[in-house]
């Protein structure tokens, strides 16, 4: 509990993960329902193509996109962690070394 109210422990790598998968199953969803759409009579003036078209930009390439979005935010609150980690080495470090220099 301390921990979440301090904001020491990041909240975006739990909920990245089932964004992702929701998401990628709404993109596939939509696809099929363009492409189905227009099969079963219901394209409002949408020829074949369009609609075929509609439905692979949903399938393929919508997904591509979201993945590169949700893997960016992962990147990034993974390398404030790493030189958060590294400030706390270097600091450990800098201790170290005035203790060392109190001794002598």
């Amino acid at each position: 509990m301390k921990d979440y109210l301090k904001l020491d422990n990041y909240l975006i790598p739990k909920i990245v993960p089932p964004i992702y998968r929701y998401g990628l199953i709404f993109c596939v969803i939509m696809g099929l329902i363009e492409i189905v759409d227009y099969s079963m009579g219901n394209g409002n003036q949408q020829s074949w193509s369009d609609a075929l078209l509609s439905g692979i930009l949903w399938i393929i390439i919508i997904p591509v996109i979201l993945r590169i979005i949700c893997e960016a935010m992962l990147i990034l609150i993974e390398n404030n962690q790493i030189l958060t980690d590294i400030k706390t080495k270097i600091n450990s470090q800098d201790d170290n070394q005035n203790q060392i220099e109190k001794v002598m």
